[in-house]
């Protein structure tokens, strides 16, 4: 229902809704401002935007494409191969002709803040001619022997060891206890 011009109420009315949109224009105004010198602040401290922040994973010939958080807040790094070269598992010679891919991999890398992280990846195949056309699938020294879990797990794996028992350990970090116990074969027997 529209009032009658000159009315107090439809005054009042055109002058509430003149305050608030000078209020909601003062609001935008003053939050943009926030955000500037919020950004301003973290610049000059070096804190990255979007509550992110760079950390050095040691993982050579990979580099990471994107990163996807799943349902129960473990990462996982999409990566892709970078490495132009291996030595033949057959001769040991250096070997740069490239055959492809292999399947993607699923390796187990250090929890970051508490959440389990899975680096995918399909590693890049040679062939060695030297041995009729053998073809080597790139292994990079951090890899356990499995493939399943980087070296680095492995020994995050035996120091939580220290003073608990394997189900223990299996149950903090959300794995098995064949799991760990196969760590500690591979590495202590």
């Amino acid at each position: 229902m529209a009032l009658p011009s000159g009315c107090v109420a439809s005054v009042v009315s055109e002058w509430f809704c003149y305050r608030v949109t000078v209020l909601l224009d003062c609001w935008d105004v003053f939050c943009h401002a926030s955000r500037k010198a919020m950004q301003q602040i973290m610049e000059e401290f070096g804190v990255a935007q979007g509550n992110t922040f760079p950390i050095e994973l040691g993982l050579s010939d990979v580099k990471i494409k994107r990163v996807v958080v799943d349902r129960l807040g473990d990462y996982h790094l999409y990566a892709s191969c970078t490495a132009r070269s291996t030595c033949c598992s057959r001769c040991g010679k250096p070997i740069t002709k490239s055959h492809g891919h292999c399947k993607e991999s699923v390796i187990e890398h250090l929890p970051i803040l508490d959440r389990r992280v899975f680096i995918h990846v399909q590693w890049s195949r040679f062939v060695c001619i030297d041995c009729d056309n053998k073809t080597t699938s790139l292994r990079p020294n951090w890899v356990n022997t499995t493939g399943q879990m980087t070296v680095a797990y492995e020994n995050f794996v035996l120091k939580c060891l220290i003073n608990s028992t394997a189900k223990d350990v299996a149950e903090k970090l959300r794995s098995t206890e064949d799991i760990v116990e196969g760590i500690v074969e591979r590495r202590i027997a």
